[in-house]
């Protein structure tokens, strides 16, 4: 199935210069905030009740191929990519996949760097939630939007009618701009929000994440494992409270897009992830064409993390949003 007209209309435009700043808050933030582990007092239990889409367990290191059913999973859709490889030489798969219980996980090319495009939008609502913490009443503050000419990126909204779109002039709160970003993928609501930031480097919050240094040449790239790395974090309540936590998972599964992650899964099935579309013409003219999609799929009892990174040098992305379909049916049902 081709990427379809609605996904086109939002597809997001270069977003990774309004990242800098985002390690000002979470410098420290990991090693300071309290354990996700089981409450110590009735006081601290409070915080866990009503959970629905993180857990109070403590992350793991986990283990790779530990599971003989994520094991299957990996031959299957190695041999998968082979076959769809051998349609398209210019392909590139990466697949990471963690069970968010048990810590066992596989990866397929999972370090293979990627530009994240609109996942970067997953860092910025942690980091405008980080910023709800340390000084409460930024979510409700609001933001004049001065109209598309006036700013700096991409309008990633396209043919997207009047009633979704920001209109100059008007006053948003960041909380609204937050729902926004990720349920529209809307480029100038990302950039409202990190307007005033300071100036700083994403490489240490990808270190915190047990990330490699994903830089070349002044341009960030993220890999499959590093983005799962974030969702976990969200899951487990280890950089931001409970609360905020909440919160931004939930956000995450608002997402308009259905042609990923969610195209073949049971339709009650809860989806909390982003997407992002990458193309562009290399100076010679070959076609670039990046789609990714990371989320975290409520399967009861085992909700898993899954991300899945393509890239192709042919003339169209039809088909890539098939493969992310395909590969997380095949996680679901092994």
């Amino acid at each position: 199935m081709p990427l379809n007209d609605q996904a086109r209309r939002y597809l997001p435009g270069g977003l990774l210069v309004i990242l800098v700043g985002l390690v000002l808050f979470f410098a420290g933030r990991i090693s300071a905030r309290p354990s996700a582990g089981a409450p110590a007092d009735a006081q601290e239990q409070g915080r866990y009740r009503g959970a629905v889409f993180t857990s109070p367990f403590l992350d793991g290191p986990g283990a790779e191929n530990s599971d003989a059913a994520l094991f299957k999973v990996r031959s299957r859709i190695d041999e998968y990519i082979h076959d769809e490889q051998a349609k398209d030489p210019s392909l590139a798969v990466s697949v990471y996949v963690r069970d968010l219980n048990r810590g066992s996980w596989i990866g397929i090319h999972d370090r293979e760097r990627y530009l994240p495009s609109s996942l970067t939008k997953v860092a910025i609502l942690v980091h405008t939630l980080a910023r709800e913490e340390d000084a409460p009443g930024v979510l409700d503050a609001q933001v004049v939007f001065p109209g598309r000419e006036a700013m700096p990126g991409d309008d990633s909204m396209g043919d997207a009618p009047d009633s979704l779109r920001l209109q100059a002039g008007q006053l948003y709160s960041r909380r609204d701009l937050l729902r926004r970003m990720i349920a529209y993928s809307d480029n100038h609501a990302s950039q409202l929000l990190m307007q005033g930031v300071a100036d700083a480097s994403i490489a240490d919050l990808l270190y915190e994440l047990g990330a490699e240094q994903l830089t070349e040449g002044g341009q960030y790239f993220f890999d499959a494992r590093t983005t799962a790395s974030l969702l976990r974090a969200l899951y487990h309540g280890s950089l931001l409270s409970r609360k905020h936590s909440e919160f931004a998972l939930n956000l995450l599964t608002k997402s308009f897009y259905q042609q990923g992650l969610r195209r073949l899964l049971p339709e009650a099935v809860v989806v909390a992830s982003k997407f992002g579309f990458h193309a562009s013409l290399a100076p010679d003219g070959t076609p670039h064409h990046e789609l990714h999609e990371c989320g975290i799929v409520y399967r009861s009892p085992d909700p898993y993390v899954i991300c899945v990174m393509t890239r192709t040098y042919r003339g169209s992305p039809d088909g890539l949003d098939r493969m992310v379909g395909d590969i997380s049916q095949f996680v679901w049902a092994p």
